[in-house]
């Protein structure tokens, strides 16, 4: 049976943010590219933090309370971000998820950011193992 490795699932196209965006303008990012969330990154585009839709939705709720339209990315991102390397298999990653329960995972390799995986991509690498299971017997 073939292994499941990260790198065959994960997104090499992805939005990502800098610190210095707004959340207004991160929002739309998001809203408008079907990502739950983004890695935010430095100038030479290493990791620095993750901004998530609810990281968002927070912000914009309390933004309409007081309209506050000031906050920038780097006011909300998390900057512990759990990761995964391009090489691991899909099937540790799924019983990561089920435990700390990120929906997305940045994908470094060597300390940079290639990458992203979402838990829509590890279903997709578990229904395909599920299939070579029957497909064997």
């Amino acid at each position: 049976m073939q292994q499941l490795n990260v790198r065959h699932y994960m997104r090499a196209q992805f939005l990502s943010f800098t610190e210095e965006q707004s959340i207004n303008e991160a929002s739309e990012l998001l809203t408008n590219s079907h990502q739950l969330g983004a890695p935010v990154v430095d100038a030479k585009g290493a990791l620095i933090g993750w901004l998530s839709e609810l990281d968002c939705v927070t912000q914009m709720l309390q933004a309409g309370y007081y309209c506050d339209q000031s906050a920038l990315v780097k006011d909300i991102m998390r900057s512990e971000v759990l990761s995964v390397g391009p090489d691991e298999n899909v099937l540790d990653l799924a019983k990561t998820m089920t435990d700390n329960k990120p929906k997305s995972y940045p994908v470094l390799e060597n300390g940079k950011l290639i990458g992203l995986i979402e838990r829509k991509a590890v279903l997709a690498a578990l229904h395909q193992q599920q299939q070579q299971c029957f497909s064997v017997q």
